[in-house]
C-alpha cells in the first residue's frame, strides 16, 4: 500500500508538470524509483509464495500459470469463470455445467 501510495503522488506530481526535463530532475526520484522497485519485487516475491501454498494444496494447480491461478482465485466465487481453465486442470473435461440440481 505504501508502494502504491508514493507512486501515485509521484505520478500525480508529474502530471502537473509534464517537461521530461524537469520531471527526471525532482530530488529524490532515482531512490523513490529503486525503492518502488525493491517494494514490487517483495510483493511478487509474497505473490508467488502465496501461489505456490495453493498449488501445494491442490496439485491440480500446477498444470496451471501463476495469471491462470490468480484469475481462478480471484473469480473463485463466480464459478462460472473459473470455466476456461477446466481443461487445463482435468484432462478430458471441456465444461462443467452449473445448476441448481436440490430442487
Amino acid at each position: 500500500a505504501e508502494v502504491d501510495k508514493r507512486w501515485r503522488a509521484l505520478m500525480r506530481k508529474v502530471s502537473e508538470n509534464p517537461n521530461v526535463v524537469k520531471c527526471t530532475s525532482y530530488q529524490g526520484l532515482r531512490e523513490n524509483l529503486q525503492s518502488f522497485g525493491d517494494g514490487l519485487q517483495k510483493v511478487l516475491k509474497c505473490l508467488k509464495q502465496y501461489l505456490e501454498s495453493k498449488k501445494q494444496a491442490f496439485p491440480r494447480f500446477f498444470f496451471l500459470s501463476d495469471d491462470e491461478l490468480l484469475d481462478i482465485i480471484s473469480n473463485s466465487r463466480t464459478p462460472s469463470a473459473v470455466q476456461p481453465h477446466i481443461n487445463k486442470c482435468w484432462e478430458g473435461i471441456l465444461c462443467l455445467k452449473f445448476g441448481d440440481f436440490g430442487t
